[in-house]
């Protein structure tokens, strides 16, 4: 991996764990998951701080803009098209072009780097519905290929904040879902899930 793939991965870790301590200190703060998401994308979209040029190839598009390519952020909410993943991260290498067949530009399906999915248990929301949306985005991540298959996704963080002190163990063990207690986030292998309460968080160390 590259030192580009190494520091944007920094920054996603970075960023995740920044929103992790903003929601413990007050979750009421975000009343929806939309307040987490434009918090968190803001954040690493800041600490990224990197742009690409992306092809553009149809005529229309090409009379619109004026010139073949369009300069973007790496960082995505609701990308790709297909499979729009709460926030996503562009490859930095990444540079499709249309495919026969394809009815817009390349650039709304990149292939991308990283992808965060978030769930939100709000106050005396059920939390055995949003343990199993989790899980639910845990494998929509594992799941996901990119259109090119020389470039993987490197980094894959399903995150379920919960605005109580605690979740409950009962409904966790019967989401299939085993945990550890956590200080912060470190490292990430790929795929992983994590779990924030107000007062704990939690890595997924294994489901069923």
């Amino acid at each position: 991996m590259s030192l580009d793939q190494n520091l944007i991965i920094s920054n996603i870790i970075s960023s995740v764990n920044y929103i992790i301590e903003l929601f413990q200190e007050n979750p009421f703060n975000f009343l929806y998951e939309s307040e987490i998401q434009a918090v968190l994308y803001s954040k690493l979209n800041a600490d990224a701080n990197k742009k690409i040029e992306l092809p553009v190839e149809m005529e229309e598009s090409l009379k619109e803009i004026g010139k073949d390519s369009i300069t973007t952020n790496i960082v995505r909410a609701e990308y790709p098209s297909g499979k729009r993943f709460d926030i996503a991260i562009i490859h930095p290498d990444s540079k499709r072009h249309r495919g026969k067949g394809d009815l817009n530009e390349a650039f709304w399906n990149e292939n991308i780097l990283g992808a965060i999915e978030l769930k939100y248990c709000q106050l005396h929301q059920g939390h055995f519905v949003q343990l199993m949306g989790f899980k639910d985005n845990l494998k929509k991540l594992e799941e996901f290929k990119n259109p090119e298959s020389r470039f993987e996704l490197k980094i894959g963080l399903a995150l379920l904040f919960v605005q109580e002190r605690q979740i409950s163990e009962y409904y966790v063990e019967k989401a299939g879902l085993e945990l550890v207690e956590i200080t912060q986030i470190e490292q990430i292998s790929v795929i992983e899930g994590y779990i924030i309460t107000k007062d704990k968080k939690y890595k997924v160390t294994k489901r069923k």
